[in-house]
């Protein structure tokens, strides 16, 4: 708590009085909520720490030792002496600095070796390289996004620097009133579920306690935190303690997304953690790499919109935002506001060099990729397929002997093997070789399947451009056709019609997608897709860069390449902007209309729809800004600047040339977040993304949230939905690129246990709720022991195998506010114990008769939960053992529990960290690392299977159950609440069959004869019992109560409750209701 009396002048020369002069001390700041005192010689207060722990006791202040920048040795130099000093047997796994904090980071195997006998190793450390070292434990399972947080903390450190002082100052600025007059107003989640917030002010502060959403409604006034209430003044609040964040997703599962490795894989498929190439929309316009910090999936609207441009079409709900050009800048609209003529963004070029990769290692077969390899396996792709005993003759086909013999030659070349041209009924290549077929299938299982089956390889994504190149050969080799002055690629694969559309434009090559159902088909009754090349320039490209090997293809080609020109196909590098904004820009800089002709830009030409090119908008426009600078026209300058970027950027601004509403196909739908940019490649189009992004900073907020240090790691792995309701209303996302950097930067993370100012009259200290993984119950000490507030938010009042109960004990504690959403009198749920045995005991039945254990799960908590409970089972003999099968989201949020386990139950808390065993990594566990490896589970043995997500919306979990769903014998056990209208909730409910997806991507009838049982005990949430066991069990003893999230007729009632049993005040206010605590 700050002393009003003590200045920071008074504070300094107090630590300048205590510290030895051979220290040298070079300034002394307020960082965040401690001080920071930098010196040239850390090694002396980090050997003499009590030095430190006397000047804390006098100024009752937080003191943090850092390094003088000066001295610090450079991040290289200091890694090479670090591993010098620390131990070989420590077993460092990874180096990061933290230049903001002066901090090296070593994740260690053994933390103790790399410590040292009383911290000797450390104290090393801080004197050779001036670093101050934290060792942490490597987790077991390394984890992408914490990964991906400190390598943008370490790139923004200079940011973070700035933001940590102007916090400490805030906070540690003199009091004016003095501590008094402490308010709670109800801004969200008071008799209601959802949309938690709360404003906690006194004369000197104002604390925000979470700002949820309400996802049930799409009526902002109903959905949102009323922050429009007179009493919220965000210019004035001090903190935001943020708990939990929600999914929104808004695509098909089959648009076809574009990975920074090169890769191309549905968005249904795509990896948290992955690095996405996304614009940087807020300044460069360029693509830049940026990591997808989620994906998910919810229920798929019954009606959604295709979207179609002149050469891309995606499948989208209605309110999922585009980028569009609105004649003068870049702006977004939801898809129902699209209208035909509308331009959208997409991409001409992609820069992408890739490399060399690894093949399966077979004998006398190419262990990397080079041309020729890829160049037959495009052609196999297109052509070829397996027939004969076993499938293991591997055979193309062609009206074209000579392109058969040219294959043929090809092939024994690279591979040595005999290979026979034969013309039967058709000309055929046989090559008979159980490797070959099987080398093929390593690469790709689905390389020789039926063709509407067929995928690219993954690792031909990745390859350099040249090895690319000669794939895509190979492939229009076999499937490509020169017609009508254009070039055309036709496959029944929507796979390899989408793939090999986005790789193409790592050539800058333009193609059209077009598609005929099974009527209209040329592909005997399969659904076909025609890539089609039109633009004359990227036909001249397609020829100097791939070509054809095919002789008779490549002389049409050549043929027809004089007679293409600009007029035989549509100009793909318009600028749709509107000639009154040249004009008006002009005329702030003096300029008039025939003085813009001069400059090469016809006002009355490109006044209705006669766009002009971006080379010739590039032209005029540098122009201007040479006239723009003469005259020192700011104003002009800036729009002029922004227009140069827009010009000289690879988007490219297609008009949607239909709109149209279908019925949904699918039963869920995606999204992904992505860091920073809020955008990603989807089906070639630039699409936005919606995710958990603060908000608040978007309206000028720069001050700190808080939260437990796994928290800050699983906000990036979860978000809101708040984007998902501004987006139903078709409003702007409230968030761009600088926020996203805003709201992580400004995280401080904190331990529970860690008392912390947050505020002149607020200390701040977290403790485990037992919700999920870092949840925490915010303590905050007001005043001098004026009053103190316990805030619950979500909590479990019971130990789990996963974590320890919520705290129960604080130093004071005036008035708890807790959380009611299981609170009505039928809200009890059996014992933890019971629902272990319950599961247990079913899983038994299953496989005692054969069948396979689906359990759908959410990825963090519950899914971490029944690993741990199935692991502890079958370790002590009370479950049958049998493999159990990992899939989805939940690796990754796995890896997160691992890197945090002083945050888990303490049985598991010591395995993992005293014992070596990690019951996460179980032998019985398998984690699916990849979607091929389904069919061999669902036909194998008699096993347990546990995926996302938990209410059958989305996630591996759906392919599991198409599988599945037929076979009396298996078993799908729900493990969490089913939402009304969700499959999980109709399936809970004895559903006899329901439409779904196969793996041909035709919707097919599935019957459910599956057993379905369903064990409640397992919930994050306290039950009624233990709510008020919970209110019982706190000391000291409340003096009042508030009851928030819940129905408002459970808030009521367990009120009621406690009103009469403990003799204390307790109500259940509503929104915007305000009340003093003091």
């Amino acid at each position: 708590m700050t002393v009003p009396c003590k200045t920071k002048v008074e504070i300094s020369q107090t630590i300048l009085e205590h510290v030895p002069k051979e220290a040298e001390i070079t300034r002394i700041e307020f960082e965040g909520p401690a001080l920071a005192v930098y010196t040239k010689r850390p090694e002396i207060l980090v050997e003499q720490s009590y030095i430190v722990a006397g000047i804390v006791n006098l100024i009752r202040k937080r003191i943090v030792v850092r390094s003088d920048p000066s001295v610090r040795l450079a991040e290289k130099d200091a890694e090479r002496i670090i591993h010098e000093i620390v131990p070989r047997e420590a077993e460092i796994t990874s180096i990061s600095f933290d230049p903001s904090l002066g901090e090296v980071i070593l994740d260690a195997k053994k933390p103790g070796l790399a410590i040292g006998k009383n911290g000797a190793t450390l104290q090393e450390i801080v004197r050779q390289t001036r670093w101050r070292p934290r060792i942490l434990r490597s987790p077991p399972i390394p984890s992408k996004i914490v990964a991906h947080m400190r390598h943008y903390l370490h790139a923004e450190s200079k940011e973070r620097d700035r933001i940590l002082r102007t916090v400490g100052e805030r906070i540690f600025r003199p009091m004016v009133y003095g501590a008094g007059d402490i308010r709670i107003t109800a801004l969200g989640g008071f008799q209601e579920v959802g949309r938690s917030s709360l404003l906690v002010q006194t004369r000197e502060s104002h604390v925000l306690l979470d700002c949820g959403i309400n996802p049930g409604s799409t009526n902002p006034i109903e959905a949102l935190p009323r922050l429009d209430a007179p009493q919220f003044d965000l210019d004035a609040l001090d903190a935001v303690i943020i708990s939990h964040a929600h999914l929104d997703h808004c695509l098909h599962p089959n648009a076809y997304v574009q990975l920074s490795s090169g890769e191309v894989t549905r968005i249904c498929d795509v990896p948290t953690g992955e690095m996405i190439p996304a614009v940087n929309f807020n300044d460069t316009l360029q693509l830049e790499d940026v990591a997808c910090i989620q994906r998910g999936g919810i229920s798929a609207p019954t009606v959604m919109l295709e979207v179609r441009t002149k050469t891309k079409r995606v499948k989208v709900t209605p309110e999922h935002p585009f980028f569009t050009f609105n004649g003068r800048d870049i702006e977004i609209k939801p898809a129902k506001s699209l209208k035909e003529g509308d331009y959208l963004s997409t991409l001409r070029f992609i820069d992408f060099e890739g490399e060399r990769q690894r093949f399966p290692e077979e004998v006398a077969f190419p262990s990397f990729s080079d041309a020729e390899t890829c160049q037959i396996l495009g052609y196999i792709l297109g052509d070829g397929g397996k027939m004969g005993d076993n499938y293991n003759t591997v055979f193309c086909t062609d009206k074209n002997m000579e392109n058969l013999h040219h294959y043929a030659k090809l092939i024994n070349k690279k591979f040595d093997l005999k290979v026979k041209v034969v013309k039967e009924k058709r000309c055929v290549l046989k090559v008979h070789s159980i490797k070959f077929r099987r080398w093929l299938e390593e690469i790709e299982p689905t390389l020789l399947a039926k063709s509407p089956l067929r995928k690219i390889p993954r690792c031909i994504c990745r390859v350099t451009n040249d090895e690319l190149a000669a794939f895509l050969k190979g492939l229009f080799d076999a499937e490509g056709c020169i017609q009508n002055h254009s070039i055309t690629l036709s496959t029944s694969s929507e796979n390899i019609a989408h793939t090999t559309q986005l790789l193409l434009i790592r050539f800058g090559i333009i193609t059209h997608l077009y598609d005929h159902d099974e009527k209209t088909s040329t592909f005997g009754g399969e659904k076909a897709f025609h890539l089609v090349i039109y633009d004359p320039d990227s036909i001249k490209k397609f020829t100097s860069k791939i070509g054809f090997d095919d002789k008779r293809k490549m002389q049409k080609l050549l043929k027809m390449l004089p007679k293409i020109g600009h007029a035989m196909a549509p100009r793909m590098d318009l600028l749709p902007i509107r000639s009154e904004i040249i004009l008006s820009i002009a005329e702030k800089i003096g300029l008039k209309k025939n003085d813009l002709r001069r400059l090469g830009f016809h006002y009355y030409h490109y006044q209705v729809k006669h766009y002009p090119s971006k080379r010739k908008v590039s032209e005029v426009v540098k122009r201007l800004i040479k006239i723009a600078e003469k005259t020192n026209n700011q104003e002009a300058l800036r729009s002029l600047l922004r227009l140069k970027k827009i010009t000289e950027s690879e988007i490219m601004w297609e008009p949607v040339t239909e709109i149209r509403e279908i019925k949904a196909d699918c039963t869920h739908v995606y999204d992904l977040t992505i860091l920073g940019h809020s955008n990603y490649i989807a089906n070639g189009l630039i699409i936005h993304n919606c995710g958990f992004l603060p908000f608040l900073f978007k309206y000028g907020y720069d001050g700190p949230v808080y939260c437990s240090a796994p928290t800050l790691s699983l906000m990036t792995l979860l978000q809101l939905d708040y984007l998902d309701v501004l987006n139903k209303q078709g409003l702007m996302p409230p968030y761009d690129q600088k926020d996203v950097r805003e709201s992580v930067l400004h995280t401080i993370p904190l331990r529970y246990g860690a008392v912390t100012d947050i505020a002149p009259d607020v200390r701040l200290t977290l403790h485990n709720a037992g919700h999920i993984l870092g949840s925490s119950i915010a303590h905050l000490h007001i005043g001098e022991g004026l009053h103190n507030t316990v805030y619950t938010g979500d909590y479990k009042y019971a130990k789990t195998m996963l974590l320890e109960p919520a705290v129960t004990e604080f130093p004071r504690v005036e008035t708890i506010i807790t959380e009611s959403t299981y609170g009505a009198p039928q809200d009890e749920m059996p014992s933890r114990v019971e629902a272990e045995e319950k599961l247990a005991s079913i899983i038994n039945e299953t496989l005692d008769r054969g069948g396979k254990a689906l359990i759908p799960v959410p990825a963090v908590g519950r899914a971490q939960e029944i690993m741990l409970v199935i692991d502890g089972y079958m370790r002590q003999g009370l479950m049958k053992e049998s493999p159990v099968f990992i899939e989805g989201m939940i690796s990754e949020a796995t890896a997160i529990h691992t890197t945090y386990p002083e945050y888990l139950a303490k049985e598991v808390r010591n395995s993992i960290l005293h014992e070596g065993i990690n019951p996460f990594q179980s032998d019985y566990f398998t984690i699916v690392e990849h979607t091929s490896a389904r069919e061999e589970i669902v036909t194998g043995e008699p096993s347990i299977i546990i995926a996302t997500s938990g209410m059958l919306e989305g996630g591996p979990v759906i392919d599991y159950f198409r599988h599945l769903s037929s076979d009396e014998r298996n078993t799908i056990i729900f493990v969490s609440y089913q939402i009304e209208g969700t499959l999980g909730r109709r399936v809970q409910r004895g559903l006899a069959e329901t439409p779904m997806i196969n793996s041909e991507g035709k919707i097919g009838i599935i019957k459910v004869n599956l057993r379905v049982d369903s064990i409640e005990g397992f919930s994050g949430h306290s039950d009624r019992r233990q709510i008020i066991n919970y209110v019982r069990r706190v000391t000291p003893k409340p003096e009042g109560i508030i009851v928030c999230h819940g129905e408002k007729a459970k808030c009521l009632s367990i009120a009621s409750v406690f009103q009469r049993a403990y003799k204390v005040q307790a109500r259940a206010p509503e929104i915007l209701e305000t009340f003093k605590l003091r």
